[in-house]
């Protein structure tokens, strides 16, 4: 289930089930994983490809655009040794193909009434219209992280404990989270 082209559940004028369309969607891929625990030394490699994608036929004249979730390469990297009975050292590697989204290839105004033709605001209120591109039609850059760790195990009384220090994306990436679509008039 997907919404319609100009598709809205905000509309107070329409039923919700009149704005959304039902289609099929496929998926396709290969997953393989290898893994290895020797007695100090722990790796595990996975790697995904695949495709996953949708077809509505009130959807971009019916052609099939890529899933929300669609990562082409998926790939993960894991290793933890054992320097001494009582510290670890570990890091992991992750790549990920970036996400698919919908952009809006152009801005317009429209002339409603009550409403000044050179507002510059955004939304209904301003007569302002996206023309969007095709559905899922670019991607979200590409991620990639590094993790890594040292475990520093001990006992007091009875129990072991565990001090770690894990530093999350030691490589400092700025790895994109969402994309935010914003105005640049062109004069």
């Amino acid at each position: 289930v997907t919404y319609r082209e100009a598709g809205s559940l905000v509309r107070a004028d329409t039923d919700w089930q009149d704005e959304v369309t039902t289609g099929a969607g496929r998926s396709a891929g290969l997953e393989v994983a290898v893994s290895h625990a020797g007695p100090r030394t722990a790796a595990r490699l996975a790697y995904t490809l695949s495709r996953t994608d949708r077809h509505f036929a009130a959807v971009d004249d019916g052609a099939r655009f890529p899933y929300r979730y669609d990562r082409t390469h998926d790939l993960g990297l894991g290793l933890r040794h054992r320097l001494s009975r009582r510290l670890d050292v570990s890091g992991v590697f992750v790549y990920q193909t970036g996400l698919p989204f919908t952009v809006p290839a152009v801005t317009y105004f429209v002339a409603r009434p009550g409403v000044d033709g050179t507002n510059t605001g955004s939304g209904a209120s301003s007569g302002q219209v996206y023309a969007y591109g095709p559905r899922n039609g670019v991607r979200l850059p590409a991620t990639m992280r590094l993790d890594l760790g040292l475990d520093l195990y001990f006992r007091r009384g009875p129990r072991p404990h565990a001090l770690s220090v894990h530093v999350y994306n030691a490589t400092n990436r700025a790895n994109p989270l969402y994309a935010e679509v914003q105005n640049r008039p062109d004069p």
